[in-house]
């Protein structure tokens, strides 16, 4: 029967699927919808689920849940948490009266048999497209259900700022969504903002992709930096954590727009700017206060300069809130990473020209590595890594 969904749809092929033969059926079809047989299909099916065929929602349903399970998964690995799991998807409720709204308040209008929306500013182009909100054929886009989740949100959760974290190709459309949504009045008094970012690439230059040529998934390359790590650090839980925060140094380490090259070698490096770098710097100022503590060795209250390498460090340590205001404002992490470093790098030269234990008063000398330590620390929490005492 035209339109019929039920020669599309096993309901039995979702009791075992795993995420990667999701990723599978997605490949494969997006290579079948190259004929314009298929791709008709695909458009007429997408149209019936946009419509709630129960068949396809139930479909629908099920592959989500196995991709909110893998999210779910990954997301612990890396100390991640989500107060709420709700896309665009799960706006497709809003959607028609949204439409009816627009088009009653004459905001949005009909051209070539399409519904769509006039987007300006934003730093959108002069010549910048409508925002198109509605096929000939009935069927929703993008725009439509990202335009509606935001309308939700404000409107539901109270939202006073929002940002939108997208590969930088993603600019133009998100661009457009907020001068429509500026246009409805769905994001009055609302602060909204696109944080891009690049793409993870190869030696190569290339997208970064396993050796099997496939795209390389979060899930790879966090199973990649475990296991360099374990090459290089005995300790289990130390390992773990010296992988993870290699990984997530490496990404959150370079202003976000440009992205980064996916070298497993340099990253878990303990030289140069990585996050084990970092770690073992922590690690290293750990072990000379506990030493301390086990010498009757208190800190001072106050820190005091008796060298330049002293006074160099303590001028890092003082530009760290500094680091925290731009990264705040600008939604760059590299702020307070590249003010761990800085830190981090001037201690090591502190370390080499200046005695601590066997100073003539290490009393001073350790209030300083105890200020270190906490400007490291917490930077290091500030970028999910996870502060290593022992390694």
């Amino acid at each position: 029967m035209a339109g019929d969904p039920a020669p599309f749809i096993d309901p039995r092929a979702f009791d075992a699927m795993i995420v990667d033969e999701l990723g599978i059926l997605y490949r494969s079809g997006n290579a079948a919808c190259e004929d314009e047989t298929s791709l008709a299909q695909a458009r007429m099916l997408t149209t019936r689920l946009q419509d709630g065929d129960p068949l396809l929602t139930e479909a629908w349903g099920r592959m989500r849940a196995i991709s909110l399970v893998a999210i779910s998964a990954t997301a612990e690995v890396l100390g991640a948490h989500f107060d709420l799991f709700k896309g665009e998807s799960d706006a497709h409720a809003e959607v028609a009266p949204m439409l009816a709204d627009l088009v009653a308040r004459k905001l949005a209008r009909e051209s070539d048999g399409a519904l769509v929306i006039d987007v300006a500013g934003d730093g959108l182009p002069d010549n910048a497209p409508p925002l198109l909100l509605q096929k000939s054929d009935g069927a929703a886009l993008y725009g439509t259900t990202d335009l509606a989740t935001l309308r939700q949100r404000v409107r539901d959760l109270g939202a006073e700022q929002i940002v939108y974290c997208t590969d930088d190709r993603q600019a133009l459309h998100i661009a457009s969504v907020f001068s429509a949504a500026r246009t409805a009045g769905y994001a009055d008094g609302v602060e909204l903002r696109h944080a891009t970012f690049g793409t993870v690439r190869g030696r190569d230059g290339k997208p970064f992709k396993t050796r099997d040529g496939s795209a390389a998934s979060l899930g790879d390359m966090i199973d990649l930096a475990l296991a360099k790590s374990s090459e290089k650090v005995t300790d289990g839980e130390a390992a773990t954590a010296v992988g993870l925060g290699a990984l997530k140094f490496t990404d959150l380490s370079t202003p976000r727009n440009t992205g980064y090259v996916f070298d497993i070698d340099r990253m878990t490096s303990f030289e140069g700017r990585t996050g084990p770098y970092l770690q073992y710097a922590y690690a290293r100022i750990s072990s000379i206060l506990d030493k301390a503590e086990e010498a009757g060795m208190v800190p001072a209250e106050m820190v005091s300069i008796s060298h330049p390498s002293e006074r160099a460090v303590l001028m890092e340590c003082l530009w760290y809130p500094h680091a925290l205001s731009q990264a705040a404002q600008q939604l760059e992490s590299f702020e307070i990473a590249d003010r761990a470093y800085q830190v981090a790098d001037a201690f090591s030269r502190f370390y080499a020209d200046c005695p601590v234990l066997k100073a003539d008063d290490p009393s001073g000398r350790l209030a300083t590595c105890r200020l270190v330590a906490r400007v490291i620390g917490k930077c290091l929490e500030l970028l999910g890594m996870e502060p290593v005492r022992r390694m």
